[in-house]
């Protein structure tokens, strides 16, 4: 089971692909749920969920936990 406690050790033990990985399966659907919400078109909000999962591949290893 995919929580944030498995994000949080995938992270602190430097796999930070895999907390990417963990993070999108645990929101990715509830995102892209509300983009699609927001998004008149449903490709705008899959290019929009694209973008935001692309940004967090390759910024989760600065995320500081502090929020």
């Amino acid at each position: 089971m995919v929580d944030e406690s498995s994000i949080r050790a995938a992270a602190e033990r430097g796999d930070h692909a895999e907390a990417a990985a963990l993070a999108i399966k645990l929101y990715g659907r509830e995102v892209l749920e509300f983009l699609r919400g927001v998004h008149r078109h449903h490709t705008d909000a899959e290019d929009a969920f694209a973008i935001m999962t692309e940004r967090l591949w390759r910024t989760m290893s600065t995320f500081r936990w502090e929020c």
